[in-house]
């Protein structure tokens, strides 16, 4: 009898402790999510989508979408892996691609994880995404609209403007890359260092596994793509869907923070 109350108390016990543990894990990944450096946090392989662009109309890939999930994703996902699974994570992936709040995602380490494990859910979310907001709301249009060649001195202001903006604004930046024609491409800026006569920026791209950099000299009137992408020129779009983000997050992290400190 004893050993049978010993045994049910150790067990007890033992339960009590993972579940702290569990807890105390889970308050952790909050507050690393609540303090971490977004750029830095981008630039990490483990961050960001496990698979490229791809698919969408006419298999000419879904980047606008790509690139506005991954930092939907990287503003708003806290990954809790200690947590159970979620049988369905549909409304998940819904939840991040509407970007107005916070999402605890249970069971995964990071977004690499989570979106190989989940790739043709999020793929087809990303191609549902691009025929609503791309062709029922004409938002495509907003893609087509720049010159992928410019004097050398209209260039130098987009750059110019560029650089200011990012190191005031503290946002990564979403740029449509206007390119011959009616193609237009997108990508996340995540660092832009002036150099001696012109800027480097660095980029997370959707058509690559690992960040790129791309060069402008003053003088230039357009930069060159790798591959038959040929010559284009950024523009910086979706500076609201950048706002809803920051207020989602500090929202969030204000509320945990004020609770934390009752606790």
């Amino acid at each position: 009898m004893k050993s049978l109350f010993l045994i049910s108390s150790l067990l007890l016990m033992s339960t009590f402790a993972q579940a702290y543990n569990d807890e105390a894990a889970a308050e952790a990944e909050k507050t690393k999510f609540c303090n971490e450096n977004l750029f830095t946090k981008l630039a990490n392989y483990q961050n960001r989508m496990a698979f490229t662009n791809q698919g969408g109309l006419q298999n000419g890939g879904v980047c606008w979408w790509h690139s506005r999930f991954q930092r939907n994703a990287n503003s708003l996902a806290v990954f809790l892996p200690n947590e159970p699974r979620p049988r369905d994570v549909k409304y998940l992936v819904e939840e991040l691609k509407r970007g107005n709040r916070v999402v605890e995602i249970p069971g995964y380490r990071n977004l690499k994880e989570f979106s190989a494990i989940h790739y043709r859910l999020i793929q087809k979310e990303l191609e549902q995404w691009q025929k609503k907001d791309g062709f029922l709301r004409f938002r495509w249009i907003r893609g087509l609209r720049g010159y992928y060649n410019v004097t050398p001195d209209s260039l130098k202001f987009i750059m110019d403007n560029i650089y200011e903006e990012f190191t005031t604004s503290n946002a990564i930046m979403y740029q449509k890359l206007q390119m011959k024609g009616v193609t237009s491409h997108a990508w996340l800026l995540i660092d832009m260092i002036k150099n001696e006569n012109g800027y480097t920026m660095t980029v997370v791209d959707s058509n690559f596994t690992i960040p790129r950099s791309f060069t402008y000299r003053e003088g230039d009137t357009s930069l060159m793509y790798p591959g038959s992408y040929g010559r284009f020129v950024p523009y910086t779009e979706q500076r609201n869907e950048w706002g809803d983000l920051e207020r989602a997050r500090d929202y969030y992290c204000q509320d945990y923070m004020m609770s934390s400190e009752v606790e």
